[in-house]
């Protein structure tokens, strides 16, 4: 991500794609400058389609009241001549001009001056009053000459809202002589305005312009009576004669849609309202889909531009990645601390690095253009070639070999070879990478290792020669060092510095199959050897890979020696002193640093199993002559350990029937009541570790004191004994203890045990007890019974074990009182 946030940023600097985002952003940006823009035009029209249709409906509903209101007008006025013309008006004339009135009138009547029915086709009308009425008060006080529409008022006929329609009477000078009205109800007109279905948000409203409403109906039902005179709404209407706005309820408190219309005739205002979200429903649907279009359109065209800025963006990454790895590689390749090459399909060197050349020991130039095969040892010219032939026929990616590359000098050098084939787009072989990693060292750490491991081999199976002469294990050791040196010949000298003497003691077989020397000599003074005394002259190895070669230091050797080419021999030093001297011979490659290692190793170690076998037999004879005397003093001990022994039995004895009497009750043999304490308490605090119930039976022997006076203490004791063992029987558990708590009271302890496991082993012991039949002539039944109580606890931190002596002893007491011979629990 972060690669690619960085190639980005480099495209961003580039024109073209400078060129692509600003036209991908005008483009958008056009897209919703054209959507906006026809949102804000459907907007305006939906909300002057509305208005209009609102301001028709207001027009004709304006023209519908006055019409009504026209009629009902000239209905009062002809109404009103006539009586002043005349002074009354009878009830058929009344009858029948409320007849004529569209709208269904709920009284057509005549008021007289103080305010009573003068006439009127209700019944009972005689004995109200409406002087009080805003109507009356109005035409009383003055004369327009003008119909008068009051403010809605409850009906007292009817009980039902209603507003008046009225006119004045005057006598022939012109006072007030009454007052013609006529009352209308307001649910003729909302019946009317529900009819139409204008729509739920829809309100028709007939508001006077003294700002009273005198009918409003919307989808919830009909309103009047409000006064609306100091709301924002009503100042609007003022205004004009008719008109629209968008303005807040002052009834439901939402946005709408107002239309209204002054009557010309009358002084009241017809407004059609509609909630604008109702009003807009339709514009809203098609906004959605506008913005949802242009989000679409943008959305794609950011994709597509997005795309097309991606494509470049990685065209160029690849670009700069390429050019990154080239570089890389050719850093490495130059650089890289193995031999690296570009060789051809045809097997010529086409480009290498400065490490392969140090390894071959050639110049670049020498080089390039040459075969690989050149540089290559004969013997491993076919090592890699069905590997090469199958990377060509695409068959595997890679291959890794050991082979050998001749040095310019002319030596072999052990190499690991690593091959992988490039190929064009067409998948035709370019040219092989080969990596060419010097194995010298690898191979000589492996001998090393397999030195090591014969060395050791070797030694131990020397070491575990243990039967065997000295001779012979000299015998093995040579043996083992001609192999580990590959050489012909071996020797081992012992030599002693005080004497500057060589003694033979190990001649390799091969040297005395080639050596015809007669009377051939086992010792040798320091002073008249050759090379081979050099290592205790020069107290280290010597190493001489020809010895053909003149040397000061040779003497050559006698007649019927055996030939020699190559030699090497090392002393064995003891604590600074050299104790003898090793070599071999005629190795068939030249001996090295590795081969003197392991011979001087092979050496110390074969010198200090000799040193351990010679202080082994040193050991083993003063360990026979120890032996002898120890097998003197055991023969003394023993007497002495047996008498200690008798000694010892004696004393445990004692101490056994000490402790047994410590905490064994004298009379019955079971516990006693100081080691019944003891041990309850420690099964209580084990009870409290382990979270287990501790139980506890207490018994006492039914009439027991009848008994001794009867039968005597004697026999009173050996009833203790009996039931004792009736007790110590019905136990099984090691962790169970039967004890004598004092007299004829006897105590169970039940570790691990609830109280229905302790009431088991209690039944059991009373049953036994019973089956003993011991005489007692004084118990209700003739032989001793016994009673006891158990008792369980859950250990605790709040309570203690006398806690649970109390429980057992109180139902023991509870088994006595129930008439013994019985078990009972708390």
């Amino acid at each position: 991500m972060v690669g690619l946030g960085k190639g980005f940023a480099k495209m961003l600097r580039s024109t073209l794609c400078r060129v692509i985002i600003a036209f991908a952003v005008l483009t958008i940006a056009a897209i919703w400058a054209i959507t906006l823009s026809r949102i804000e035009y459907d907007h305006q029209m939906a909300i002057r389609t509305t208005l209009r249709a609102s301001e028709n409906l207001a027009a004709a509903f304006q023209e519908h009241i006055q019409l009504h209101f026209d009629q009902i007008d000239e209905t009062l006025l002809f109404t009103k001549q006539q009586y002043e013309k005349q002074g009354v008006v009878t009830e058929t004339i009344i009858d029948r001009m409320q007849s004529k009135i569209f709208i269904p009138a709920m009284n057509l009547a005549i008021i007289d001056p103080q305010g009573n029915f003068r006439m009127s086709l209700l019944a009972n009308s005689q004995t109200v009053n409406v002087s009080d009425r805003e109507f009356f008060q109005t035409h009383r006080v003055k004369d327009s000459g003008n119909l008068y529409i009051s403010k809605p008022v409850i009906n007292r006929f009817t009980g039902k809202p209603a507003f008046h329609l009225s006119r004045r009477i005057n006598r022939p000078d012109g006072s007030f002589d009454g007052v013609v009205v006529c009352g209308i109800n307001p649910q003729y007109f909302s019946d009317f305005y529900r009819e139409m279905r204008l729509g739920y948000s829809y309100s028709v409203t007939i508001i006077g312009i003294d700002g009273v409403v005198r009918v409003r109906q919307t989808a919830s039902g009909m309103e009047s009576g409000q006064d609306v005179s100091a709301s924002s709404n009503f100042r609007q209407m003022q205004q004009a004669h008719s008109g629209s706005y968008l303005s807040t309820s002052v009834v439901d408190y939402q946005p709408r849609l107002f239309s209204y219309h002054h009557m010309e005739r009358y002084p009241l205002i017809v407004q059609v309202s509609v909630l604008e979200t109702e009003a807009l429903a339709d514009f809203r649907e098609r906004e959605v889909k506008y913005f949802r279009t242009a989000v679409f359109t943008s959305v794609i065209i950011l994709l597509f531009y997005g795309l097309l800025v991606f494509m470049i963006v990685k065209r160029e990454q690849l670009a700069e990645v390429r050019r990154e790895s080239e570089e890389r590689f050719a850093g490495a390749f130059g650089h890289a601390p193995i031999g690296m090459a570009l060789v051809s399909p045809e097997g010529r060197w086409l480009k290498v690095n400065e490490c392969l050349c140090q390894l071959l020991g050639y110049a670049e130039s020498e080089l390039l253009g040459r075969s690989v095969l050149e540089v290559t040892h004969p013997d491993d010219v076919n090592v890699n070639t069905e590997l090469r032939l199958r990377m060509l026929a695409d068959e595997i990616e890679t291959y890794r070999v050991e082979k050998r590359y001749c040095h310019k000098s002319g030596f072999a050098i052990p190499c690991v070879l690593t091959t992988s084939l490039i190929r064009d787009v067409q998948k035709k072989p370019l040219y092989f990478v080969i990596q060419v990693e010097d194995a010298t060292a690898r191979i000589q750490t492996e001998q090393r290792s397999m030195l090591e491991k014969k060395r050791l081999q070797a030694i131990l199976q020397i070491a575990q020669m243990e039967t065997t002469s000295e001779k012979e294990l000299l015998d093995q050791a040579l043996t083992a060092i001609i192999e580990l040196s590959a050489s012909q010949f071996g020797y081992i000298y012992y030599y002693s510095e005080e004497k500057e003497e060589f003694t033979l003691h190990a001649w390799s077989q091969g040297v005395m199959e080639a050596c015809t020397m007669p009377n051939q000599p086992t010792r040798y003074q320091l002073e008249t050897t050759g090379l081979w005394g050099e290592a205790v002259r020069q107290r280290r190895p010597i190493v001489d890979n020809d010895f053909a070669m003149p040397d000061f230091l040779k003497k050559g050797y006698p007649q019927g020696h055996a030939p020699l080419k190559r030699f090497m021999t090392t002393p064995v030093f003891i604590d600074g002193k050299i104790v003898a001297v090793a070599g071999v011979a005629n190795k068939k490659e030249a001996y090295t640093d590795l081969d003197v290692s392991q011979l001087t190793l092979m050496m110390d170690s074969l010198w200090n199993i000799i040193e351990r076998r010679h202080a082994e037999e040193a050991l083993r004879a003063a360990n026979e002559n120890l032996d002898h005397k120890v097998k003197e003093r055991t023969r003394e001990l023993d007497t002495a350990n047996a008498k200690l022994i008798e000694q010892n039995e004696e004393l445990e004895a004692l101490n056994e029937e000490l402790h047994r009497l410590t905490l064994a009750d004298g009379l019955t043999g079971i516990a006693n009541r100081r080691y019944f304490d003891e041990y309850l308490e420690r099964a209580w605090r084990t009870g409290q570790r382990q979270q287990k119930p501790l139980s506890l039976i207490m018994a006492d022997i039914d009439f027991f004191k009848l008994y001794n006076d009867t039968y005597g203490h004697q026999s009173g004791d050996d009833c203790l004994k009996t039931v004792a063992g009736v007790l110590a029987k019905s136990i099984k558990r090691g962790t169970d203890l039967a004890a004598r708590y004092g007299g004829e009271e006897f105590a169970i302890v039940l570790p691990d045990t609830d109280l229905a496991g302790a009431v088991l082993v209690a039944e059991k012991i009373r049953k036994r007890v019973a089956d003993t039949q011991i005489e007692n002539r004084e118990a209700p039944g003739h032989w001793v019974t016994i009673s006891l109580g158990a008792a369980s606890l859950l250990p605790s931190g709040s309570e203690s074990p006398s806690s649970l002596i109390a429980l057992a002893d109180a139902a023991m007491y509870k088994a006595k009182n129930a008439g013994r011979n019985r078990v009972m629990s708390s």
